[in-house]
């Protein structure tokens, strides 16, 4: 990602427009030749030599190549905006959302969106009104003790597994590491899912950024004139 984000940014505009499209081109193209092969290996494997079977796993690499071009999206784009035509694109979805149409239905969006919230607001009310939301919880009860019982079962089988695999001389160190991971992290407080998701998300979004691997240059210079 460091390599790319760094050849990226010296860049022209119209060659960071071509890398994008290529970028584009390329992730139906890899999906269209796996694809392609693993079914052609698999009608064929009665009448093609043995050996040729060992193709499918370059196949695969071939799918999973779509994974690579993921980081020249955000590489290239800030040189790829400069070009005129990426320009007047910009300038025409700015004068797009300025008409009067386009501002009549963000606002009726937001109105409508504000009405619904408010509406599953006073439903809650109701419910709780009517006393639905204690027998509710009635019925529940007997499918969350079950669900207790069965994922301590899960636990304890989990448990007997890591145990039988760390006694093992060749993962047992890797499976104490990770099970000293998981322990650490089970001891943190419980976060939602949609924390969890936002915290994941932020750790990765700024490798995705020029700035990220910039500053991370100038430290890798600053190191190296101080050790100098």
């Amino acid at each position: 990602m460091a390599w790319v984000f760094r050849k990226c940014r010296t860049l022209t505009p119209s060659a960071a427009l071509l890398v994008i499209l290529g970028a584009v081109l390329w992730l139906p193209i890899s999906f269209g030749v796996a694809t392609l092969l693993h079914a052609v290996l698999i009608a064929k494997a009665t009448s093609l030599p043995a050996w040729m079977q060992l193709l499918h796993p370059v196949a695969t690499i071939i799918a999973k190549t779509k994974l690579l071009v993921l980081p020249v999206y955000p590489a290239a784009w800030p040189q790829a905006k400069q070009h005129p035509s990426v320009q007047a694109l910009i300038g025409f979805w700015r004068y797009f959302a300025t008409l009067y149409f386009v501002r009549k239905t963000r606002h009726r969006y937001r109105s409508l969106k504000g009405t619904v919230a408010e509406g599953v607001e006073a439903s809650g009310r109701l419910t709780s009104s009517f006393g639905l939301r204690s027998r509710l919880d009635l019925l529940l009860a007997p499918l969350d003790s079950v669900a207790a019982v069965i994922g301590q079962g899960l636990r304890n089988i989990a448990a007997i597994a890591v145990a039988l695999l760390a006694s093992i001389p060749l993962l047992g160190a890797v499976v104490k590491r990770y099970a000293d991971q998981y322990e650490q992290a089970n001891r943190q407080p419980a976060k939602l899912l949609s924390d969890r998701v936002s915290g994941c998300y932020s750790r990765w979004s700024i490798k995705f950024s020029a700035e990220y691997y910039e500053a991370r240059e100038r430290a890798e210079a600053g190191k190296s004139s101080v050790g100098a």
